[in-house]
């Protein structure tokens, strides 16, 4: 039966590796499977074969993202491990999902609101008399608060108050049995934790990593990385797993106090590491059993995962957990680091992919399979500001500064034969690279100085271009299979479809181990054009524009594949967004600010981020990454090289710009800032201040110094006001 077994590890491998939006679906999914395997060890030949149909269906509902159903078919599967017959009763109590509203608190809070509903759809009928009681059970198994019985139905569900004012602080076990005609049917425990003012302690860690200067050791690096699980814990958010969150608190604040080496071979545990190593960090879980007295060392058992799985597929994972169990018994370290997916070492280089005019709305209604992946098993930035204008967002990726800033003042777009172009400095972003001894392509359209000369990117740093001047039409014609590419100041006329053309020079450069690659694609930018049907064949030209961005889709599916193996970091974004009915390119107002953002590949956690991004981050980032040294406020972004492995890093306002290039302080210029809710819209001259209310006005279309302001709008007003940045 070795075969069923590689199915079921299968099974979990890609449960973990396609991760999917929703947290609590890839938590319940966890759940589900964990409790599989335990079935599955207990069973014979005849039993793992009537489970099998319902174990290869929730491999298929899953890669169609259908994910309760999946979570169905795996329960199914379970029940056909462990009964020959059944009368529907245990189906139906495993069609529900328990959700506690926090994993994680401080102590003395009064109770613990618990819901339990129905997950997915059953066609078992309801049964009469059900009924579930909750309660909270401590280390040892004993009840210290509860149980609260409700009687149970699929249509309303039920929801528990559970008392916990006399709760001390520690990692307890909430535990809910489903009861059907006094009997005890199904039983779900989740883990849940109380610690002595949490909230207080993590913003005691936070203060005192901010005061330590880069690089971080290892105790340093690995309090950070508990600081971030924890953070977003506290915040009510899911992580894919139970942790035990009070003891990684303490274990958080020991390795930040500690004044030694603090973690090595003597140091016992399940451990959740952020080692430092020649090129940045990565990120380890380690278990480490007792040390026998007569030892000095152990064996260590390496169990590599790639960037899109995780740690759990061999601690939470494979066979319930067996590989603790048996290093546990055998005396041997279990080391699971992130690696690349296809094996091998390599650079910690950033691969940046621009997108041309495009925004989040577009994004949602095109066929964008890969970018859904991506969106699935990487991290997702759901505000995010470029610039607006395509020159002037490329330009904050090479400089990392404000547009009004003297090594900048690309305020807008430059023209054929303009009077304005980028003014190459040692202070960009690619002329740090190259100057540090490492490699810096650029690729696609550059668009920060046409007609002057074709080695304006290599002047600006770059060891190596290749790409278009500018847009299409400025560029040998108004053709994406037709057009004038420039390799390092040398013309070389070109055929063929200009995106794949792009993406074909992306693949070489990651394939040759280039450490800083930017590729800045046309699409789905003007002129427009039917693509490849091949690119495209989901929409087919029914709407262009649309095609135009599936094709781009399309050909960055052909870029992931490389960039994982190869084990960079990829960023996704695009330089601005699109017309619409308020707004759009040319204004900052959101519509032609806001853009899809994305990282995916090594040392990224996937989620959904907090973190409100800004293009200048991938500057400081790129740099961070790449392991090169830099003025720490230089740069007007901010780096996320700790960010992307799921650390906290401050909140910061956002800003924006727009005003005829090289002209900062025109009459002209527009300027604008937010933070997560709140935005004020200035300029020198006129017009006049807009202030909004994103939270509840996210098209902007009411401007609230119409009216009279509240107290807290007046205040976020003058917060916004004091935070420009001149």
């Amino acid at each position: 039966m070795l075969s069923l077994r590689s199915l079921l590890c299968c099974c979990l491998l890609l449960g973990s590796a396609a991760r999917v939006r929703a947290q609590e679906a890839r938590y319940e999914l966890g759940r589900r499977l964990h409790d599989l395997e335990v079935a599955w060890d207990a069973a014979d030949v005849d039993d793992k074969l009537r489970a099998l149909p319902a174990l290869k269906e929730s491999v298929t509902l899953f890669f169609g993202l259908r994910l309760k159903d999946a979570a169905g078919a795996l329960d199914r599967a379970h029940l056909a491990l462990v009964a020959k017959s059944s009368d529907g009763v245990e189906a139906w109590c495993r069609s529900f999902v328990v959700r506690p509203a926090w994993r994680f608190a401080a102590t003395g809070v009064e109770e613990l609101v618990v819901s339990c509903e129905r997950y997915y759809d059953l066609a078992t009928a309801e049964p009469q008399g059900g009924s579930v009681a909750v309660e909270l059970l401590d280390k040892a198994g004993a009840v210290i608060a509860g149980p609260v019985e409700r009687s149970l139905n699929s249509t309303e569900g039920v929801t528990f108050a559970l008392p916990l004012a006399e709760v001390r602080a520690g990692d307890h076990q909430l535990r809910a049995r489903f009861v059907v005609e006094d009997r005890e049917r199904h039983v779900v425990t989740l883990g849940v934790s109380l610690a002595e003012d949490p909230a207080a302690r993590l913003e005691a860690i936070e203060e005192a990593l901010d005061d330590t200067p880069r690089p971080y050791d290892l105790e340093r690096s690995t309090a950070q990385r508990l600081h971030g699980m924890l953070e977003r814990l506290l915040a009510g958010k899911v992580l894919e797993m139970d942790v035990r969150a009070a003891a990684l608190l303490r274990e958080a604040e020991a390795a930040l106090a500690a004044e030694a080496q603090r973690y090595d071979y003597r140091h016992e545990g399940d451990q959740w590491l952020l080692v430092p190593v020649e090129g940045g960090r990565r990120a380890v879980r380690l278990y480490a059993p007792p040390l026998p007295d007569d030892a000095a060392n152990r064996p260590c058992v390496i169990a590599l995962h790639g960037a899109g799985g995780s740690d759990n597929l061999f601690f939470e994972g494979y066979g319930h957990g067996a590989a603790v169990r048996l290093a546990k018994e055998r005396g041997w370290l279990l080391v699971a680091p992130q690696a690349p997916l296809f094996g091998g070492g390599g650079d910690l280089g950033p691969v940046i992919v621009v997108l041309d005019d495009i925004g989040p709305p577009q994004v949602a209604e095109a066929p964008t399979p890969v970018l859904d992946l991506i969106a699935a098993t990487g991290r997702v930035y759901p505000v995010a500001w470029a610039a607006p204008s395509c020159s002037a967002a490329r330009a904050a990726i090479t400089t990392g500064r404000w547009a009004f800033r003297p090594e900048n003042r690309m305020g807008s777009n430059v023209r054929e034969h303009g009077i304005f172009e980028l003014v190459p400095s040692p202070k960009f972003l690619p002329a740090r690279v190259t100057a540090a001894g490492q490699t810096a392509t650029h690729l696609g359209k550059w668009h920060m100085g046409i007609g002057f000369h074709l080695d304006h990117p290599n002047d600006c740093g770059y060891s190596h271009a290749a790409g278009t001047e500018g847009n299409l039409s400025w560029s040998g014609g108004w053709s994406y299979f037709t057009w004038v590419k420039v390799i390092d100041g040398a013309v070389a006329p070109k055929t063929g479809y200009v995106t794949t053309d792009t993406i074909n020079d992306a693949i070489a450069e990651v394939q040759a181990g280039t450490d800083l690659i930017v590729v800045s694609l046309h699409a789905p930018h003007a002129p427009k054009h039917c693509p490849p049907l091949e690119l495209a064949p989901i929409d087919q030209c029914a709407d262009i524009h649309i095609s135009m961005l599936e094709a781009a889709d399309t050909e960055i599916g052909r870029l992931l594949g490389p960039v994982l193996a190869n084990n960079y970091t990829m960023f996704i974004t695009a330089d601005n967004g699109r017309s619409a009915p308020v707004g759009g390119k040319w204004t900052v107002y959101e519509s032609g600010l806001q853009v899809p953002a994305y990282a995916v590949g090594y040392g990224v956690t996937p989620g959904v981020s907090s973190h409100r991004l800004s293009i200048l981050d991938f500057a400081p980032t790129a740099l961070d990454l790449l392991q090169i040294p830099y003025e720490s406020d230089y740069f007007d972004g901010v780096s996320l090289a700790t960010e992307i492995g799921g650390a906290t890093i401050p909140p910061r306002y956002l800003y924006s710009e727009i005003f005829p290039s090289g002209t900062p302080f025109a009459l002209s210029h527009r300027r604008a800032i937010r933070d997560d809710r709140w935005k004020l819209h200035t300029a020198h001259g006129w017009p006049p201040e807009e202030f909004y209310d994103l939270q509840n006005d996210p098209d902007e279309t009411t401007n609230l110094l119409d009216g009279r302001l509240t107290i807290e709008q007046e205040q976020a007003l003058q917060a916004l006001r004091d935070n420009l940045p001149f």
